[in-house]
């Protein structure tokens, strides 16, 4: 079976601390990149080193905590090096429970990664250049005025030598955008840029954060990183079809062992997103911007109302006119008409001028509805079509990471070489077992 090898490093003013001592660590690694985060369940001791010092708790916000783990089979022990793959999560600190009852004292500590402080900057830019340029630009913001290298992502173009891709999925260059946004977090951002508005492609880009703070930014048309044969126990080598591509992958070898330990997947309608309704802010007069997308003849045939609320995309638009000079703002989401005609806003999207207010009111509803549409259309790629999924449970090891593909067969259930992703890994980890349970959904099909 073999040994279940755990070490949490922490680090206070520069000296790392080594401790076995937890009840529990749950370690949550998201293609939400807002969702990653590790949550310590430590005993609390009288007197013991080095949770306290002459009775003073040595835990503090901000501290950096290492999280390592592996079942060792081989006696190759665990590595914890400045290159290791045992390495489960890098972060740190962000708050301190302190819990005690007649039964227990406990201290729980609840920690986030650089994809915390990252996504929590709000980003405003009126900028130019390719969707991959753009979020290299976007990063770059992220990383100004850091307060320790900790807190720097990584991202440059592949090649620049990083993992952002900057050809489109045939090989060819990105076309040049224009890309504006008023406050909004950088998550936010770069989901945006990953819409097939901003890359040209058919379905959207796909992005995460390594344990590294390494940004990848990827068409999803990468072979499988996992090869998942429930029941079986031995290295999988396997032909299969991409959903996205079509293209057919020629014996692919994985050489890692997967021990599923139980699984629990669907295929429904009932998730499926066909129709939306969106109200996308306030136009120059005031008025609330409504109207609706259907993603006809995919999905469930039943049409099944979706209300979304996208108010920053009118905010967006006029921000970009007043960035301009060609409108100014009064309060709120209330501007200006322009001074004088004819003129080309900014936010236009074809060729020609605008004549009048009226005219110009008009095209800013047409441009906001576009846009609209275009977010309602990102979403029906992901989800106007019934996928299964659901989770799958496996024996501990640190090789899953989100937006890892699968190919996973389960003889007993009839579900042959399915193409999946990982949307979410939770590590749960205990003194009598690591488990690794993963979050997957099938990959979204190509829709022309």
């Amino acid at each position: 079976m073999g040994s279940l090898l755990v070490a949490v490093k922490w680090n206070i003013n520069g000296v790392d601390y080594t401790f076995e001592d937890y009840e529990s660590i749950n370690i949550r690694r998201s293609s939400d990149l807002e969702q990653n985060s590790c949550t310590i369940m430590l005993k609390n001791k009288p007197g013991f080193e080095p949770y306290l010092e002459d009775g003073i708790i040595q835990f503090s916000p901000d501290q950096p905590i290492n999280v390592y783990a592996k079942i060792d089979k081989d006696g190759s022990g665990l590595d914890t090096g400045a290159n290791s793959t045992d390495l489960v999560f890098n972060g740190r600190v962000a708050s301190i429970d302190f819990i005690e009852d007649s039964s227990k004292s406990q201290i729980k500590l609840d920690c986030s990664d650089a994809s915390f402080v990252a996504l929590n900057k709000l980003w405003v830019g009126d900028e130019s250049g390719t969707a991959p340029e753009l979020v290299v630009k976007v990063i770059d913001f992220v990383n100004n005025n850091v307060s320790s290298s900790w807190d720097e992502v990584s991202a440059a173009t592949t090649s620049n030598g990083g993992l952002v891709q900057d050809t489109n999925s045939s090989g060819g260059s990105f076309s040049s955008v224009k890309f504006s946004k008023v406050f909004k977090p950088v998550f936010e951002v770069i989901q945006d840029l990953s819409a097939t508005e901003y890359t040209g492609d058919l379905v959207p880009y796909r992005f995460h954060l390594s344990t590294a703070n390494v940004l990848s930014w990827f068409y999803p048309d990468d072979s499988a990183e996992h090869v998942i044969n429930v029941g079986d126990i031995t290295a999988q080598t396997i032909t299969y079809v991409h959903p996205v591509s079509s293209d057919e992958v020629i014996e692919y070898v994985d050489s890692q062992i997967h021990r599923v330990l139980s699984y629990k997947l669907s295929n429904s309608i009932y998730d499926v997103v066909n129709y939306i309704i969106f109200k996308a802010g306030e136009d120059m007069e005031g008025e609330q911007v409504t109207n609706y997308a259907y993603n006809q003849g995919q999905g469930s045939p039943v049409v099944k109302d979706t209300l979304r609320t996208w108010e920053d995309i009118a905010r967006d638009l006029k921000e970009e006119d007043r960035r301009a000079g060609n409108i100014t703002k009064e309060y709120s989401d209330t501007y200006t008409y322009p001074s004088s005609y004819p003129l080309t806003p900014a936010w236009k999207n074809t060729s020609g001028t605008v004549a009048d207010d009226n005219d110009y009111n008009e095209e800013f509803i047409l441009e906001v509805t576009r846009r609209a549409r275009a977010r309602a259309e990102m979403e029906f790629k992901f989800h106007g079509v019934p996928k299964l999924k659901g989770t799958i449970e496996l024996e501990g090891k640190s090789i899953y990471d989100a937006n890892d593909g699968i190919i996973l067969t389960a003889t007993r259930t009839g579900i042959d070489k399915q193409f999946v992703r990982i949307k979410d890994v939770q590590h749960n980890i205990k003194k009598e077992g690591w488990f690794s349970t993963l979050t997957v959904e099938e990959e979204v099909p190509l829709i022309s």
